[in-house]
Parts: structure tokens; C-alpha cells; sequence
């Protein structure tokens, strides 16, 4: 049976803790930065210099290891249209690190604030 130890997912999971500091809505799934903080932006929490958008890597379960991002309650929104996925980026390296399907689309209208729960980015054990 393969075996991963903790600290080898924990370090590619730190890339989101330490150098995640946005996160944007988008009208469709993007894949890269510029499609995601730009082209399909909808709207954006910009963490800046207040800290990461996740925290430290945790278990996962059922197995491996993940991360739980920040909720987002104040996200400017930038753009009208419909909602359908998040990015989160690293901004000083202009990075995409992740793209996934929002739980649920969602109408936004510019000018407007827009909310995310927390949400998790895991990786599963080697099977």
C-alpha cells in the first residue's frame, strides 16, 4: 500500500496558507490568473497585506490532508452576471492556484457586496 507522510501534502498545501491572499468569483471556471482576477472576475476579496485566504493544513477526512479558506463576508462586487465558480490567487506571483464550481451559482450586480462560506482544499491520501 502506498504511504504519503503528512508533512509532504502539508507543504504543498502551505502554498494556499501562505501565498493565497484573493479570491474571486467568476462567470466561468478560469485557467489562469488573468482569466481569473480579470477576463471572468466578477467580484474579489483582495486579503493584501491582512493575511492568507486559508489556514493551516489539517486532516482531511476520510482521508489526507486539506485547508479551510477564510469565509468571505465582504467581497466587492465588480460586475453583473451569474456567479458560477471561485479562484483563489496568488497575487504577488500572479498565480491561479485553485478553481473549483461554487456550491451554488449565484446572481451578483455590480456595486454590490458578496458573501462565500468557508470551504476546503484537501488532498487525499495515496491509495
Amino acid at each position: 500500500m502506498p504511504f504519503v507522510h503528512d508533512d509532504i501534502l502539508d507543504a504543498a498545501l502551505n502554498i494556499l496558507n501562505n501565498n493565497a491572499d484573493r479570491i474571486d468569483i467568476c462567470s466561468q471556471e478560469p485557467a489562469n490568473y488573468t482569466q481569473a482576477s480579470s477576463t471572468y472576475s466578477l467580484g474579489v476579496k483582495d486579503h493584501g497585506a491582512a493575511g492568507s485566504s486559508f489556514g493551516a493544513p489539517a486532516d482531511r477526512t476520510p482521508t489526507g490532508r486539506k485547508v479551510s479558506s477564510t469565509a468571505v463576508t465582504d467581497g466587492a462586487v465588480t460586475a453583473t452576471d451569474e456567479a458560477t465558480h471561485y479562484a483563489v490567487s496568488d497575487t504577488a506571483n500572479s498565480k491561479l492556484l485553485v478553481a473549483n464550481d461554487l456550491d451554488e451559482s449565484q446572481e451578483v450586480t455590480n456595486g454590490n457586496t458578496f458573501t462565500l462560506p468557508s470551504f476546503d482544499v484537501g488532498i487525499p491520501d495515496a491509495a
